[in-house]
């Protein structure tokens, strides 16, 4: 996926690509150069507070679509859509994650933010995958919290770590074939969408993506069955059975103001 790949150092004076979201300055994860360092809290998300949207793969439609909105939004620097899950009604607003950084008791936390500050991208050699850092991350301390290396060694805390980022690589690269294939297929449209609470007020998003159910039905008889035969068609289900989760972000967005404004007063 575009947002998982950091940026390589080459010696050009052009600008490097944009990091990924919420990463903030990376490093190739090093016995030598990291061996002192330690994962605050794994289970801490305040890094996320401001997180509107969280990147998804394939693999995770099943579970994130029990609870969040899934849409796709337009790849860095005009690159395909990739899928999202919707966190708020705002960009940087995100309502799973509460004021002591917990995340909502129940509710399925996306694999691109369990993995933080560990990411996959490309090393010197093509095709070369290295596990990446985010030094400059809050969860990390030279002090507090679990060791990364013991010994000259990766901890079993870090190896999980690790293992975690490979595997939402190769689902990353799974999800981009998927998403190519819908886009040229030209079954993704604009979409904008509203939603109403019980009192009828509204809340709005645009800027996004979703599976056109008539142009779905206009797929090629031939591919259609390519997409089934790679279970693809279970995502795209989803997708669109997910969408119904906008109006629990707006009556939870309403619910919230309402209350911060009572608390002002």
């Amino acid at each position: 996926m575009a947002v998982t790949t950091p940026p390589k150092s080459n010696g050009s004076s052009k600008r490097p690509p944009p990091l990924p979201l919420l990463y903030k300055r990376l490093e190739p994860l090093s016995r030598e150069r990291h061996a002192d360092l330690r994962l605050r809290r794994p289970d801490d998300f305040a890094f996320a507070r401001k997180a509107g949207v969280a990147p998804l793969t394939l693999t995770e439609f099943a579970a994130a679509a029990q609870y969040y909105p899934i849409v796709f939004l337009q790849g860095p620097g005009g690159k395909q859509p990739m899928p999202v899950a919707i966190m708020g009604s705002r960009p940087e607003e995100n309502l799973y994650v509460d004021a002591a950084g917990r995340w909502r008791s129940g509710y399925y936390v996306p694999a691109y933010l369990r993995r933080f500050p560990f990411i996959t991208g490309d090393g010197a050699k093509p095709g070369q995958g290295v596990v990446y850092i985010d030094v400059d991350s809050e969860k990390l301390s030279p002090t507090d919290g679990r060791a990364l290396f013991a010994k000259g060694e990766a901890t079993e805390f870090a190896k999980g770590a690790i293992e975690l980022c490979q595997r939402y690589h190769q689902a990353a690269a799974l999800t981009e074939r998927f998403c190519a294939a819908i886009d040229a297929a030209g079954v993704l449209v604009d979409r904008r969408i509203e939603a109403k609470d019980q009192t009828g007020a509204k809340i709005a998003w645009r800027g996004m993506k979703a599976v056109d159910q008539e142009k779905l039905t206009k797929v090629d008889g031939k591919e259609f069955l390519a997409w089934r035969d790679r279970n693809w068609l279970a995502p795209i289900y989803l997708h669109q059975f997910s969408m119904g989760h906008f109006g629990e972000i707006a009556a939870t967005t309403l619910a919230t103001q309402g209350a911060r404004a009572g608390k002002s007063k």
